[in-house]
């Protein structure tokens, strides 16, 4: 089992945890301070009190790489440095009180949650909001995740937002749970875990149309999902002293106590080693390690099989990786040496090689069964040789060592042999001659099935062999949608493998952008598959890629801009990744335009970029930032007349929110001047109704 070390004991309610790049975790308390300790060994390497971190403090967060914090006290958001405590920056924001924060990796970015249910983007390095990423109307953010370029957000009533962060776009919108929802957590782009306060676990599926599933917790209060990067395994924690292990692949909790505690667990963290850092209710802190992949290929390495299946059963998340599959094939060879020794009386042999089995707790009934299988071994050869095959299967499936001799492996091929000769008979219409050749067979229980398809002469069994024989895909692929018993037919393993890599090569050819290339494979491939449905989703792509390197070769950007947007298999691309780059780059400009209150050069710098519908967000938060600041300035400058101007025409171009009423209302208190508006312009508007502006 995972291995659990006692950590540190925090003085009160442990407020933020959060594991930072360089393997320390960072922990702040409610009514003390903030410490700094190295994950592997629990040594405190830092404490620091900081005068904005106090009783009237809401939310706290760290930032994994830059050694800063923020710290929000209400509506005050404080950047501090964690290495000489001084004080950076003050954001003053007007959405409510602060309840969450959270930095962006690679991004100069903080996003914070208020209680009234607003998500608010802000640079860290300025004092400046830079957008409203999202607002709900039930109040209240119960949970954050993030991955790559989305971010994922809860508010009240179960309702989920993913929200793409290049664009600012809202690409989807969940409700899945009818209570709230209090952990998310990020698969890949594709993959996004939730889990309620009721305690069910839910898996969505974003983007392709598959099947989602749910599984339910034996605790209520989902806090805390943790998932473990390239497996297919997640930690989940809620109301309860222990946490649970979860299969998301084969869609089961494997382990209802994989961890337990003495107090119930309030939240945890993963930090880049891979080790787990947990926090009680009770404030204590524990560190867990786990045995990972690497352990076993230093095992398989050393031939150490002995460690290995010590590894693999005392962790389940280690069953069922390739690590794991290497482990048992070595096994079954180990395996099958010890029944050749037996047989043939090499007792020294046979004694080496049991002294390796008997040290793996989980295979001794194998060792039992070895010395069974031996002693009907005698009775197997003789119904092999007297052709009395359905006895001799019955002994090997009882006994599997059998299954380990040349006798079984000789008898397997015969079987095969006899099945695809019976076959040609029966396509030429010699049916005597194929029940003859079956006849020892007949009485088998597991060849049974296949063998009166054959012999019935089932249409669409018959109609299965000539497609086989002659590869004729389509056929082939129907008829298995029909009969799934058809797959077991000697020759369809190898058909559909030969498949895969076909349709493979054809995806990365698509990757790499040469779309020509892998059209005519498309066409040539389009008479010998039997994956119809993966193909013309192949030539959709191609298609798609076609298009777009179109736009490219044109430098309609605005075109790729939205064709990426919604297509997400054109990320897979290297010149999506380029024109992504290029996009950050603009908005990084186009944010200090922005912060200048310089419309004018944010417009010239964007060209008709600044109309990409797929980002109207993102650049309609661009140009009301800009006019945010220039009122502002014009308001600190008494430049009233000119402040009033822009007023009206930010309200004619995007109409009347929150923040201009602010605004508004600042500039009618040192103005003195009530601003006249009419009904019309009172009027409340979409956030993107200033893409169909004719002012702009």
């Amino acid at each position: 089992m995972p291995k659990i070390y006692e950590c540190l004991k925090a003085h009160s309610q442990i407020t933020a945890l959060q594991a930072l790049d360089d393997n320390t975790v960072t922990i702040s308390t409610k009514l003390h301070s903030i410490r700094i300790f190295d994950a592997d060994d629990c040594q405190n390497k830092k404490t620091l009190s900081i005068a904005q971190l106090n009783h009237r403090t809401t939310a706290v967060a760290f930032h994994p790489s830059e050694n800063i914090c923020a710290i929000a006290n209400g509506i005050q958001i404080y950047i501090v440095s964690l290495t000489n405590k001084s004080l950076l920056q003050t954001i003053y924001t007007d959405n409510g009180t602060v309840t969450a924060l959270h930095f962006i990796p690679d991004m100069p970015y903080i996003v914070s949650a208020t209680n009234e249910g607003r998500v608010m983007l802000y640079r860290h390095d300025t004092q400046r909001e830079i957008a409203r990423l999202i607002s709900f109307k039930h109040h209240y953010i119960n949970a954050f995740a993030f991955h790559r370029n989305y971010m994922a957000c809860s508010g009240y009533g179960g309702y989920v937002s993913i929200i793409h962060l290049q664009s600012h776009r809202q690409i989807k919108k969940l409700c899945v749970s009818k209570v709230a929802v209090g952990a998310l957590c990020f698969i890949n782009e594709q993959t996004l875990m939730l889990g309620s306060h009721d305690g069910t676990l839910y898996v969505q599926k974003l983007h392709k149309d598959e099947k989602n599933f749910s599984l339910h917790m034996p605790f209520g209060a989902i806090k805390n999902i943790i998932y473990f990067p390239r497996t297919d395994f997640a930690l989940v924690s809620g109301k309860s002293k222990s946490i649970s292990l979860v299969n998301i692949k084969s869609k089961k909790l494997v382990s209802p106590k994989y961890l337990s505690f003495g107090h119930e667990v309030d939240t945890m963290i993963l930090t880049p080693k891979k080790k787990l850092v947990v926090a009680l209710k009770n404030q204590q802190l524990y560190t867990v390690t786990f045995a990972d992949a690497d352990e076993l290929k230093m095992c398989i390495l050393r031939k150490d099989i002995v460690e290995a299946f010590n590894i693999i059963d005392a962790d389940p998340r280690l069953q069922g990786t390739k690590e794991h599959k290497k482990v048992e094939t070595f096994y079954q060879k180990l395996y099958a040496k010890a029944f050749s020794h037996l047989i043939n009386s090499n007792k020294n042999e046979l004694k080496k090689i049991l002294h390796i089995l008997q040290q793996i707790n989980s295979k001794t009934d194998d060792i039992m069964l070895l010395f069974k299988a031996h002693k009907n071994y005698a009775s197997f050869e003789h119904f092999y040789r007297d052709k009395k095959y359905a006895l001799a299967y019955k002994l090997s499936e009882k006994f599997a060592p059998l299954q380990h001799t040349s006798v079984y492996k000789k008898m397997e091929a015969d079987f095969k042999k006899s099945y695809v000769f019976a076959q040609k008979q029966i396509l030429i219409g010699n049916l005597d001659r194929a029940k003859e050749l079956l006849l020892p067979y007949i009485t088998i229980l597991s060849k049974r099935p296949l063998i009166n398809l054959l012999l019935r002469q089932n249409e669409d069994f018959l109609l299965f062999l000539k497609a086989l024989q002659y590869k004729e895909y389509r056929t082939i692929d129907r008829l298995i949608s029909k009969n799934e018993v058809f797959k077991d037919i000697p020759g369809y393993y190898e058909l559909q493998k030969s498949q895969e890599i076909l349709l493979q090569n054809i995806k990365d050819t698509i990757n790499s952008a040469n779309v020509e290339k892998a059209l005519r494979q498309i066409k040539s491939t389009q008479l010998f598959t039997c994956n119809k449905n993966i193909l013309q989703e192949l030539y959709e792509y191609a298609q798609s890629v076609q298009k777009f390197l179109s736009y490219y070769a044109n430098n309609d950007f605005k075109r790729c801009y939205e064709l990426i947007d919604s297509d997400t298999r054109l990320q897979n691309l290297e010149i999506t990744k380029l024109l992504e780059k290029h996009w950050q780059k603009l908005m990084n400009e186009c944010e200090i335009h922005a912060l200048n209150g310089d419309i004018q050069q944010i417009k010239k710098r964007l060209g008709e970029l600044i109309y990409t519908h797929s980002r109207k967000q993102r650049t309609g938060n661009l140009l009301r930032l800009s006019f945010y600041t220039q009122i502002k300035q014009l308001i600190n400058t008494d430049k009233f007349k000119s402040a009033e101007n822009i007023i009206y025409s930010y309200i004619d171009i995007f109409g009347i929110d929150k923040e201009i009423r602010i605004i508004m209302n600042s500039y009618e208190t040192y103005s003195t001047k009530k601003l006249a508006i009419t009904h019309e312009q009172g009027k409340k508007r979409s956030r993107d109704s200033w893409f169909d502006s004719q002012i702009l």
